[in-house]
């Protein structure tokens, strides 16, 4: 028996040793390509009339786009590959079908059907597509997998899909924004959009609109996103996220619907017409400007609502184990340990309060 695990052990080692030998053998002769460095530099001009589509598919590079006052839209694409192959390059496949333009990628290598992982055609690039429209030229844009850069312009649609990546955009007006990025940055500057749609997975969406802006419809939804909006005034606003935090600040609200699983909610100089939160575990703290009718449950958070010192309103705080601190003269219709109702202020022009605590505190200040 000892024999035999002295064999097996024997034949192992030398397995070991004839691949390591034939490892070093392969590493020695093996030459190390040379490393060659294309400049791409390509120019196209593109006549607007009847154009109302923009879509771009030029995988990771970057993509920024920009006013011009000519007539004409105006594409350049450049930067640098590095290659192991002579054959390997690429370029800009420009279709225009009726009132669409399609702005697509092409790689020499892909048509030659080159792997990805061979070692004698290894490639790198680091390229930039500029799109230079018409500042009267009103389209809609679909991008994917881009770093989107976007300034001074005016849109019907713009729609902008990425991994990983960041969508920049200053100076946007828009009839209509549609954002979808898992694991990417999302910052708009002066925007004005009449309807948002935005999906944001892992990542983060910061938006400060301009003043005056009307906004008809936000809606966000998205699984661990940190949110930040600044100055929107909207008619309709509706947040569905899992565990991210939202702020909203400056901020007016006609009707909202906020939900939230674990993430927090905060308010700063808030106006609002009616709104209802819902959250599992995330703390609320509101500081509003204008009181409107206001919903609220939670399972475990803490709810802190600062209030204007001439405020009116009818409160309802239901709860199992929570306590309330109340800083307001409030006329008491009942009071036990699990109900609180009354109303403080002009019970005429007084604004509906509902606070449904499982286990978390209320503090009104």
């Amino acid at each position: 028996m000892k024999k035999i695990i002295y064999t097996i052990i024997t034949l192992f080692l030398i397995m070991i040793i004839s691949g390591s030998i034939g490892g070093i053998i392969f590493i020695k002769d093996y030459q190390v390509p040379e490393i060659k460095t294309q400049i791409i530099n390509d120019e196209k001009y593109i006549q607007t009339d009847d154009l109302k589509f923009v879509n771009i598919d030029i995988g990771y590079d970057d993509v920024k786009i920009l006013p011009t006052n000519k007539s004409q839209i105006y594409l350049k694409y450049k930067g640098e590959i590095k290659s192991t192959s002579d054959e390997f390059n690429t370029s800009l496949n420009i279709e225009r079908n009726s009132d669409e333009l399609n702005i697509k990628k092409i790689s020499y290598n892909r048509e030659k059907k080159i792997k990805v992982f061979d070692f004698d055609n290894m490639h790198s690039s680091k390229l930039t597509l500029e799109i230079f429209i018409p500042e009267s030229k009103i389209l809609s844009l679909n991008s994917e997998d881009s770093l989107v850069e976007i300034q001074n312009l005016d849109f019907n649609k713009l729609k902008i899909k990425t991994h990983s990546r960041e969508i920049l955009l200053d100076n946007i007006n828009a009839n209509i924004l549609d954002l979808d990025t898992f694991s990417g940055k999302i910052k708009a500057n002066n925007i004005d959009v009449k309807k948002i749609k935005i999906d944001s997975n892992s990542g983060s969406f910061i938006g400060n609109f301009i003043d005056n802006n009307s906004n008809d419809e936000f809606d966000l939804k998205g699984y661990s996103p940190d949110v930040e909006i600044n100055n929107l005034n909207s008619k309709n606003f509706n947040v569905d996220l899992s565990s991210g935090d939202l702020k909203i600040k400056n901020s007016i609200l006609n009707k909202a619907d906020l939900e939230s699983y674990s993430g927090n909610i905060e308010s700063s100089k808030l106006k609002f017409n009616d709104i209802k939160i819902k959250t599992s575990s995330g703390d609320i703290q509101m500081n509003i400007a204008e009181l409107g009718d206001l919903n609220i449950k939670t399972y475990s958070g803490e709810v802190e609502l600062d209030l204007l010192e001439n405020s009116s309103f009818n409160l309802i705080y239901d709860t199992y184990s929570g306590n309330i601190e109340n800083s307001f003269p409030i006329v008491l219709k009942s009071n036990s340990k699990y109900k609180v109702e009354g109303f403080v202020g002009n019970k005429k022009d007084a604004k509906d309060i509902y606070i449904k605590l499982d286990s978390g505190n209320l503090k009104i200040n």
